[in-house]
């Protein structure tokens, strides 16, 4: 008997076909120059996701952009299925005319690029924290490397949400690749990391 993937199960949940009068938007929790990012709620269960809308009139101006958006796709649901605990997960796409839509798992919290130490530290976060996010995100990247032979190829501060738990989610896979010849293994036990 296998285990359960909550992913996948999630992922089931959903009717077909979707559309966008299935969720409630409820909040913007980010916005750039051809897509937006809402708190949305389906309304079919009550569950909260990340509801990601791409403006369609953009793949006018950048065709190759829709190749990009299709390997992000296929990247996500590839990732999706081995439910990686730190990697934002992708559950349903859809389109009309104005938009393509993806449904991705809502995890609150806060980019580590507004992570700020308190003014007791003098800005300064704690080192237990950074040592715990840096652990994190190098495990998740040897995952995506050694695993999925996936390239990120977009580590930014905005990119990894910090919950309240203090764990990490990757996210922005707009410019991920397929590795095309991955390289050996290196284990974290082989990295040196100092903490200033």
């Amino acid at each position: 008997m296998s285990a359960s993937n909550p992913a996948q199960e999630n992922q089931n949940q959903f009717k077909t076909p979707l559309s966008i009068k299935d969720f409630d938007i409820l909040a913007i929790l980010g916005n750039g120059s051809y897509a937006n990012v809402y708190k949305a709620r389906y309304k079919m269960n009550g569950e909260l996701y990340a509801l990601k809308a791409k403006r369609q009139d953009y793949y006018k101006k950048y065709p190759d952009k829709e190749i990009d958006d299709l390997r992000e796709k296929e990247i996500l649901y590839d990732i999706t299925k081995r439910n990686h605990p730190h990697i934002v997960k992708l559950y349903a796409d859809f389109e009309d005319d104005e938009y393509k839509y993806l449904v991705m798992e809502l995890y609150e919290g806060k980019t580590l690029n507004t992570l700020r130490g308190n003014d007791q530290n003098k800005g300064y976060v704690e080192q237990n924290l950074v040592i715990n996010i840096l652990t994190q995100l190098l495990e998740t990247l040897s995952f995506l490397h050694d695993t999925c032979h996936i390239i990120h190829r977009d580590i930014t501060p905005d990119n990894i949400i910090i919950g309240a738990d203090n764990n990490i989610k990757l996210l922005g896979f707009g410019i991920s690749a397929y590795l095309e010849n991955p390289s050996p293994k290196l284990s974290l036990n082989q990295l040196n990391i100092y903490i200033y």
